[in-house]
């Protein structure tokens, strides 16, 4: 677990960095991780979730094209009912 947490930090550094701070495409990070932020003690998760919004089509392609072949991308739509 502990290598997979190295792994998924180097991945939300490069992140930050490809994306100016989270602002170009303005990702926000939610779930696991961003409840570290605020909790005492350490907590494994298994993803990395980020919401962003769309705007001139979907920044997520975008992303993808920053990473390897090898990171799985998901991605799911909320849509008004």
């Amino acid at each position: 677990m502990k290598r997979r947490e190295a792994e998924i930090g180097k991945l939300l550094e490069f992140l930050s960095k490809k994306s100016s701070g989270f602002t170009k495409p303005k990702l926000v990070l939610i779930g696991g991780y961003a409840l570290r932020t605020f909790i005492p003690f350490s907590r494994y998760t298994r993803d990395c979730d980020f919401a962003l919004t769309k705007k001139n089509g979907w920044a997520l392609d975008q992303i993808k094209n920053w990473l390897s072949k090898n990171t799985n991308v998901e991605s799911f739509e909320k849509r008004a009912l």
